[in-house]
């Protein structure tokens, strides 16, 4: 039996810091990027790295050169450590309310699709404006600042 413990202990104390920081929530990395749209700087579009998993959304908003800094939990924190689908819509003001409310995906989800669905036009592919149909992917790594180039186009990846 004391074998059996002491095989354990390591194992109790490593696995509460892997993928969480001490407050219980989930790693979380810088990142940042640019969004382009057939090689021009998408100004002014909303942009959400949705966990493929359980976790918090990432939001941010592009200016006018097409940058963007992302939000998990606190300003400019960045994005959980992970993958994620990449959600990029047109600035729509109706968004700006939802940033609030990151807690449940599926409800920001929802509130974001309703949202869009009073934007009557769309300058970029309606494909990137779901997390269903949006072929963009990407990684954010840990411990590392992630500074990435989203390139939108009419094609699909």
């Amino acid at each position: 039996m004391r074998l059996f413990c002491l095989t354990l202990l390591p194992l109790c104390l490593i696995l509460p810091l892997s993928g969480c920081q001490g407050d219980g929530k989930p790693e979380v990395a810088p990142t940042t990027g640019v969004v382009t749209y057939d090689g021009e700087p998408v100004a002014k579009a909303s942009v959400a790295f949705v966990p493929m998993g359980e976790a918090p959304n990432a939001i941010g908003t592009t200016d006018d050169e097409g940058r963007f800094t992302l939000t998990t939990f606190n300003p400019g924190d960045g994005a959980v450590v992970g993958a994620h689908r990449v959600i990029v819509v047109p600035h729509n003001p109706n968004l700006e309310q939802l940033s609030g409310d990151m807690s449940d995906p599926n409800e920001y989800l929802a509130a974001v699709a309703e949202a869009e669905a009073r934007e009557k036009q769309s300058s970029l592919p309606p494909r990137y404006a779901s997390v269903e149909t949006t072929d963009l992917t990407v990684t954010v790594k840990p411990g590392t600042e992630n500074e990435l180039s989203l390139k939108l186009t009419d094609e699909p990846g």
